[in-house]
C-alpha cells in the first residue's frame, strides 16, 4: 500500500506539471486549468509509450488501434468548420471555416473518440475573454504555421495581431 501511493503521487504530480506547462505555453489564464488538464491527460495517454508493454495507453484501452485525432499543442491556432446551419446566413464566397484555439478532444465514456474536437472560437476569444465558450466540432483544420495566439497576446499587448507569415518584417519595441 505504500508503495502504491508513491507511484499516484507521481502521476499527480505529472498531471499538474503538465496542466501548467499547457496553461503557460498557451498563454491562457488560470480558469481554463481543467480543460488543460483534460488536454494533458490525453495527450499523454495517446503519446507516452510504456517502457514496459511498448504501446501506449490509449492503445492498451482500445484494443491496439492507435488515436486517429490531430494531436496538437493545447492553445494552438486552428481553423474549424463552420456547421450546416450557420453557414447559410454567410456570404457565398466566404470561407466556411474560422479561427480558433484549439482545447482538446471530447473523449466520451469509456476511453471512446468519435471524431469530435473542443475549439474555442477566436474572435470570439478576442472580443469577450471571460464570455468565450467552447464549441465541440467535427472538422478541425491545423494552421499552416504554428502560433499561440492568446501567448502573442500577453507577451505582445501592444500589438493587434502578429503577422500571419514568417516572411513579412516585424518590428518590435522591446523593453530597455
Amino acid at each position: 500500500r505504500a508503495t502504491s501511493r508513491g507511484i499516484v503521487e507521481v502521476h499527480v504530480k505529472a498531471a499538474i506539471e503538465g496542466t501548467r506547462t499547457n496553461l503557460h505555453a498557451s498563454g491562457l489564464e488560470h480558469r481554463f486549468w481543467p480543460r488543460a488538464m483534460k488536454h494533458w491527460t490525453t495527450a499523454a495517454n495517446v503519446n507516452r509509450i510504456s517502457n514496459l508493454t511498448h504501446d501506449t495507453a490509449w492503445q492498451r484501452r482500445n484494443d491496439g488501434s492507435a488515436f486517429k485525432g490531430l494531436r496538437l499543442p493545447f492553445g494552438a491556432k486552428v481553423s474549424y468548420k463552420l456547421p450546416g446551419d450557420t453557414k447559410k446566413d454567410q456570404q457565398k464566397f466566404l470561407s466556411p471555416c474560422r479561427d480558433a484555439l484549439f482545447m482538446g478532444w471530447k473523449i466520451a465514456p469509456g476511453a471512446k473518440w468519435h471524431g469530435d474536437y473542443r475549439v474555442m472560437d477566436l474572435e470570439m476569444w478576442r472580443d469577450n475573454p471571460d464570455g468565450a465558450t467552447v464549441r465541440i466540432v467535427k472538422d478541425v483544420y491545423d494552421a499552416y504555421e504554428r502560433s499561440f495566439p492568446a501567448r502573442e497576446a500577453k507577451d505582445y499587448p501592444e500589438q493587434q495581431s502578429l503577422p500571419k507569415t514568417s516572411s513579412q518584417k516585424v518590428h518590435l519595441k522591446l523593453p530597455a
